[in-house]
Order: C-alpha cells, then structure tokens, then sequence
C-alpha cells in the first residue's frame, strides 16, 4: 500500500491571507483564520497515515491476529486515506 498524496514533512504557517499548510513550496490547504487547530492536524496526516501502517506492519511480523477496536479504526483510517492507491 503506498500513499499518493503530497510527501511531507507537511507545515502550518501563517500569511498575509490565514493559515496554510504546506510541503516545502506546494501549498497543500489553505485555511481561514480561526482554524489553527485544523491546520495542525492537517499537517500532521502524513505522519499519522506513516505511524499506523508502521504500527499494523510490526502487529503482523510479531503475529498478532486479534483486531481490537482501535486495530479496526486504524485500518478504516488508512483506507480513507489511501483511497486509489495502490
């Protein structure tokens, strides 16, 4: 499974218009202001997306099979946001 969205590291910052958040150059959301929070989490997605299918692969090699609730919400996430990847 590989991600197809902007690699990061991803930023939130501040200009003249808001918050934005970016990858080097690429601008990947603009934000208005009042929305730090969300541009926080949003700069966060690549590493979160990178830590639980780091967390589900290490469940696999050490042959965990049993799905908790939370396994479960980690795997729908991951699909939300691989979406057409391959």
């Amino acid at each position: 499974m590989s991600a197809q969205h902007t690699p990061g590291p991803w930023v939130a910052h501040r200009d003249a218009h808001g918050l934005i958040v970016s990858a080097g150059s690429f601008c990947v959301a603009r934000l208005g202001d009042g929305y730090a929070e969300n541009a926080t989490l949003i700069a966060s997605a690549p590493e979160l997306l990178a830590a639980c299918i780091a967390y589900l692969a290490d469940r696999k090699e050490a042959g965990c099979t049993a799905d908790s609730a939370a396994v479960k919400a980690m795997r729908a996430a991951i699909a939300k946001a691989t979406v057409g990847a391959a």
